[in-house]
């Protein structure tokens, strides 16, 4: 028989990852930190925390991000994603590379503006699902910014402004993707490793919409699809902060 840990991993397993990635990229994304369902798969238990953008007016903001004009030919290859600098997001890094990726925040401090390559879809999504599991009280505003606009962006705004949130462990992204590609879509997954060392990936579909990289959630109810559980990292490109 199971022991109790391990039934408790194997459940954290098949929650969703994310409301956006949809309301707060993994417990209700997006992608509460993104609007991104916060990665149930790190939570080290279910005491609820601080309602998410319980005034609204995130979903007000114009997610258009008029992003600079940017010189493709400047810009790093995938093989060059090493060269990241990680900051912390709450307890989540999020990478940067100078003339990729963001190249913009918002007042609040949300990432925008990845440019239009295979590594600049990399960092927009690893940045949404930093922001989605370490800012849970940005998951607003998160929707509004880097979700494509439309049913989907409405119901990870509308879930992470009445969404209660649990407070996640230390997920850290440890690896990366990417399954297709093509300068209007991409589909990138990110591999996470949770705080007991269990890992994890996620499948993001990213569209390249109102000048940045915006992600795809489920039109009804503004998620992203389930975590997997990993055995190892194979197939995926080792990345993070160690």
């Amino acid at each position: 028989m199971r022991s109790e840990q391990s039934k408790r991993r194997a459940d954290a397993g098949r929650r969703p990852i994310g409301f956006v990635l949809a309301a707060v990229f993994l417990s209700i994304v997006a992608l509460a930190g993104l609007v991104l369902t916060v990665l149930r798969f790190a939570e080290s238990d279910d005491t609820p925390a601080a309602g998410v953008g319980e005034s609204g007016s995130a979903a007000k903001l114009d997610g258009s991000a008029n992003c600079p004009t940017l010189d493709l030919q400047s810009t790093v290859v995938l093989t060059e994603l090493a060269s990241a600098q990680w900051s912390m997001v709450g307890a989540v890094a999020a990478p940067q590379i100078q003339g990729v990726g963001p190249m913009e925040v918002s007042a609040n401090g949300v990432p925008r503006c990845f440019v239009e390559t295979p590594a600049g879809a990399v960092l927009a999504a690893a940045n949404f699902i930093a922001f989605g599991t370490g800012r849970p009280d940005l998951g607003a505003e998160l929707a509004a910014s880097a979700i494509v606009p439309g049913l989907g962006q409405n119901a990870a705004i509308e879930a992470a402004g009445a969404a209660s949130v649990s407070s996640p462990g230390a997920v850290q992204i440890v690896g990366y993707r990417v399954d297709r590609y093509d300068p209007q879509s991409t589909d990138i997954a990110l591999a996470v490793r949770a705080d007991d060392g269990s890992l994890a990936s996620g499948d993001l579909v990213l569209k390249w919409s109102q000048g940045d990289w915006k992600l795809i959630v489920d039109p009804g109810t503004g998620r992203l699809p389930e975590l997997r559980t990993l055995a190892s990292l194979g197939g995926f490109t080792p990345w993070g902060i160690g």
